[in-house]
């Protein structure tokens, strides 16, 4: 009887409630954003200030053969520098094609060139080629003094090949000779990108921020962690991802994303110091910008979208690395890896 009272009772409140509304409003509440920032925030964007707006949705488009390392936007398709099999691949139509197997192991830099040509850098030992997807043709530019190419930029009439193992940027003439441009005391050149007319170059072993222009290039900024792994230029910044640990290959290891350490974001604006946005629990392996800020993926799987005002937690891809991020709209094609080959996945935005 007074278990069927209760019932009652408490019917009654609900009901009372409920007719009540305009005094009294409810709300679901969650204890903080971090429970879906470190869950599984498919198809929402959960934001650090704690609020969440309409994420992206992603989807399969393709599985890749090797482990995808870079990768570039053309009118080609979606072109893709992959290990440890040296293999060029090429996206298109919602499948991936190898378009040429180097003889080196890794092509870890790609970069279109005015005459529709495309650079490919490869790795151990480091080599800058040019290649024409229409023919197929291939022909060597330079062999650089390094172990590493990790980014190849046109500048003008001049190839800038950034480089590690040692880290350094160099120039190469029609020649093919390389003449270096920065030589800092750094294991490795990790980034490098025009933005405001300058060039800067992140390091890592020691992370450093470099102005490389003219006769004289200077270190900018450095950091307390291990490396500057990416830089994204936007309409009014700089972004910088600065690893606590290198994801670039140690002495005598292949490149491979590492599951360990955390990544800060900065952002730095013109004539100013970077400064930190965020911190993200793993390491940052990959950067492209975005309308508000950079899009950044990580080694955890979490791609996350980072702002002046601080980052959203966008999509989670089964732990599986991302590797490359290519802008495509107002989301970017994602392409991820596991540590085993033959897992290794493009997605993109339904």
């Amino acid at each position: 009887m007074r278990v069927t009272r209760a019932v009652e009772v408490l019917a009654g409140a609900v009901l009372a409630a409920a007719l009540s509304a305009e005094a009294v409003q409810t709300r679901a509440v969650l204890s903080s954003s971090a429970d879906l920032r470190d869950g599984y925030p498919q198809g929402v964007a959960a934001r650090s200030d704690g609020t969440f707006t309409a994420g992206p949705s992603y989807m399969e488009l393709t599985q890749l053969p090797s482990l995808p390392l870079t990768a570039l936007q053309t009118d080609g398709g979606v072109f893709v520098g992959t290990g440890p099999t040296g293999d060029l691949l090429r996206i298109k139509g919602g499948r991936a094609e190898t378009l040429h197997r180097f003889s080196e192991p890794l092509v870890t830099a790609l970069a279109r060139s005015s005459d529709g040509s495309l650079l490919v850098g490869t790795s151990s030992p480091a080599r800058v080629y040019r290649f024409r997807a229409e023919t197929g043709e291939t022909s060597l530019v330079a062999s650089l003094p390094a172990d590493y190419v990790w980014v190849l930029l046109e500048e003008g009439s001049r190839i800038l090949a950034a480089t590690g193992l040692p880290g350094g940027i160099y120039e190469v003439d029609s020649g093919g000779g390389p003449t270096p441009v920065l030589v800092p005391p750094a294991k490795h050149v990790r980034c490098m990108v025009l933005w405001n007319g300058h060039l800067w170059a992140g390091t890592s072993g020691p992370a450093a921020l470099y102005s490389a222009d003219g006769a004289s290039p200077y270190c900018f900024q450095s950091f307390p962690q291990e490396e500057v792994a990416a830089l994204s230029p936007s309409r009014d910044a700089l972004f910088l991802a600065v690893n606590s640990k290198a994801a670039a290959a140690p002495d005598g290891e292949e490149a491979k994303p590492e599951a360990g350490g955390a990544s800060g974001i900065y952002r730095m604006t013109q004539g100013r110091a970077a400064e930190p946005v965020c911190s993200l629990g793993s390491l940052a392996l990959s950067l492209c910008p975005s309308e508000r800020g950079a899009f950044v993926g990580l080694a955890d799987g979490r791609l996350f979208e980072v702002a002046h005002q601080g980052d959203s937690c966008l999509w989670r891809l089964q732990e599986s690395p991302v590797t490359a991020l290519v802008p495509s709209g107002p989301w970017p094609t994602v392409l991820t890896a596991f540590p085993q080959r033959g897992q290794c996945r493009a997605r993109c935005a339904k």
